[in-house]
């Protein structure tokens, strides 16, 4: 019977023209999308880099020379730059996907009174962002 009851909807459905309109909301759900390649090539990028400290660690003998130290350094440092543009990568990845939320609060009055405070409100939160 459910599985009747929703052919039967789906055949009233009105079908897809093809006319879609670009609002806000589709742009960041395209960028919410889109935006997860690079965040997933920067994960295996720092996973890459943390390797290759790992193994230099595992190269170097008690009695390293400053050649080996250098190149662990070196290498220590790019994998810590890597993991630091991530970190702001999924933090801001993460405030951008939770956005399409206040759409859904925009429907109920009382829900809607959060993105309209945070609006009113933006420089504010930038602010504190920032500091």
């Amino acid at each position: 019977r459910e599985l009747a009851a929703v052919v039967r909807l789906l055949r009233k459905a009105t079908p897809v023209t093809g006319e879609h309109k670009l609002n806000a909301w589709s742009v960041v759900s395209l960028v919410t999308c889109i935006g997860a390649i690079p965040l997933l090539v920067a994960w295996f990028a720092v996973d890459a880099a943390v390797a290759e400290v790992n193994d230099l660690v595992a190269a170097a003998s008690m009695s390293a020379t400053d050649e080996e130290l250098d190149a662990i350094l070196a290498a220590t440092d790019v994998a810590t730059w890597r993991w630091r543009l991530q970190r702001y990568a999924f933090s801001m990845y993460v405030i951008v996907a939770t956005m399409p939320l206040f759409e859904t609060f925009a429907g109920q009055p009382r829900l809607a009174l959060l993105p309209m405070t945070l609006a009113s409100s933006a420089t504010d939160v930038m602010h504190f962002g920032l500091v």
